[in-house]
C-alpha cells in the first residue's frame, strides 16, 4: 500500500484519510489502463460506424492511442478512416480463425494516433465459418 506523506491527517481522523489516500493512489493506477468503450446496435443506419470514427479522431487529437476492431462485415469503419479495401493484407477474421496475429492486420489510419483492426466484406464471409477455439486446462 503506497501513502501520500503530504496528506494532511490527523490522529483522530486517520482511518478516512488513509482511505482517501487509497482511492487517489487507485484512481491513478486505472487512468493508466487502457479503456475499452463497445459501440454496437443491431438495427442498421443508427450511426455505429460515424460514433466510432468521431470518436477515434476526438481521442487521437488529444494524443491518446486509439486502436479500433471493426467488425461489420460492410466494413464502412475502414473506409472511413482512409484504409482502401485493396490495401488490408489481413482482417479481423483473418485473426480470430488464427491464421495471423492481431498486429499482422492492424492499420494506420488517416487519423493521428488512430489504428484499425480492418474488415471487408470478402473476408467476412469467415464469420459463417465455424470457429473452433481449444484450450488446455
Amino acid at each position: 500500500m503506497v501513502y501520500n506523506k503530504k496528506a494532511p491527517c490527523s490522529s483522530k481522523n486517520k482511518i478516512s484519510c488513509r482511505r482517501q489516500v487509497e482511492r487517489r493512489t487507485r484512481i491513478r493506477r486505472v487512468d493508466k489502463m487502457g479503456k475499452i468503450i463497445a459501440v454496437s446496435n443491431q438495427k442498421g443506419g443508427v450511426g455505429k460506424s460515424t460514433t466510432v470514427v468521431n470518436l477515434a479522431a476526438v481521442f487521437g487529437a488529444r494524443g491518446e492511442k486509439v486502436l479500433i476492431v471493426d467488425f461489420d462485415p460492410q466494413g464502412n469503419t475502414t473506409t472511413s478512416l482512409g484504409i482502401s479495401k485493396k490495401s488490408i493484407r489481413s482482417t479481423i477474421y483473418d485473426v480470430l480463425l488464427g491464421d495471423c496475429e492481431l498486429q499482422e492486420a492492424v492499420a494506420a489510419s488517416a487519423f493521428r494516433g488512430v489504428s484499425v483492426a480492418p474488415t471487408t466484406q470478402e473476408g467476412s464471409v469467415s464469420r459463417t465459418q465455424p470457429i473452433f477455439m481449444t484450450t488446455s486446462l
